[in-house]
């Protein structure tokens, strides 16, 4: 039988194709698509020819085209067919959170390993597990916080609850390996921030769990802290170091710098070349005579990535994989 139009049905706008040989129908909107299309990506319409589709007797259909009824959010379909049909969220490009979180359960609810691969893609493209990309990420140029080009409309800075978003779709969809990034962006960014991200859900147990995941991480880090810098003190006191006074005064400026008023620990996960560019930082380092100058520089390295490999650690995660 004809389907009823009455039923107050709304055709998707951007997903009716006039030829169009099944019509998906999400809460009360319809999709015009293709058996084709779909069987290249999800296994139930592999091979399905336009007439094979098993109609039952006095079924619904749409100018001759079967309706299948999905108990979705029309919203998760159009992202899907988004994907499906478009380049929109092909992995050079950023894509809306709102498009990760259905293409992650689109893709594991009808088993579309494209969806799943371009979800988990998009999340560890802006939560790397690598400090080079990690740098990257939060230093790009004109974006607020984290700036990895995975996600488009992320915001952090102004909407601090999506991170509590993106734990809750990385534990889902087994992506825990991108906890210990995510969860350094409210740590590092101060309790401030830590308590935004909790009040935006304030009797969610889980949201408050979290925020004491981050609080403590946060302590962690001050903790690190000290130990990440230590390097400073053995400036100007070194048998290699050809002017003492000038480095020792370089170590006691470097000292002041670093830990008063008190420690910034986002200069843990900085480079070399983006530590000594800041500018009290960068004409105290200036004055090293040549040898403290590398021993600093490889000090500071080495730190730096013993400090990232224990990451993870600080938030109670297992070790990156």
């Amino acid at each position: 039988m004809n389907f009823d139009q009455n039923n107050q049905v709304t055709r998707s706008p951007q997903f009716w194709f006039e030829d169009g040989s099944v019509v998906l129908q999400a809460e009360s909107t319809q999709f015009r698509v293709h058996f084709g299309v779909l069987g290249n990506y999800i296994p139930f319409f592999e091979g399905m020819a336009d007439s094979s589709f098993p109609q039952p007797e006095g079924e619904p259909t749409v100018e001759g085209a079967p309706v299948m009824t999905l108990h979705d959010s029309a919203e998760d379909v159009k992202h899907m067919l988004t994907a499906l049909y478009t380049d929109r969220y092909e992995s050079e490009n950023a894509i809306p959170l709102d498009a990760v979180a259905a293409m992650l359960r689109m893709g594991d609810k009808y088993m579309i390993p494209y969806l799943q691969h371009r979800g988990r893609s998009a999340l560890v493209k802006e939560f790397p597990s690598k400090l080079e990309e990690f740098r990257k990420t939060m230093f790009a140029p004109g974006i607020d916080c984290t700036a990895g080009s995975g996600i488009s409309d992320l915001n952090l800075d102004q909407e601090p609850g999506n991170i509590l978003k993106i734990i809750r779709l990385a534990l889902r969809h087994n992506l825990e390996r991108i906890l210990p990034a995510v969860l350094g962006v409210p740590a590092f960014k101060g309790v401030k921030y830590i308590l935004r991200m909790g009040n935006t859900d304030p009797l969610s147990p889980f949201a408050r769990g979290w925020e004491g995941v981050c609080l403590l991480g946060r302590e962690n880090l001050f903790d690190a802290y000290d130990w990440q810098f230590r390097w400073v003190m053995g400036l100007g006191v070194r048998d290699s170091c050809s002017s003492k006074e000038q480095c020792a005064e370089a170590s006691i400026r470097l000292t002041h710098r670093l830990w008063r008023p008190k420690p910034d620990v986002r200069r843990m996960y900085q480079s070399w070349q983006s530590f000594k560019a800041e500018g009290t930082i960068g004409n105290a380092v200036g004055r090293l005579c040549p040898a403290c100058m590398q021993w600093a520089n490889d000090s500071f390295d080495e730190a730096g990535n013993a400090f990232w490999s224990q990451f993870p650690a600080y938030f109670g995660r297992e070790p990156w994989i």
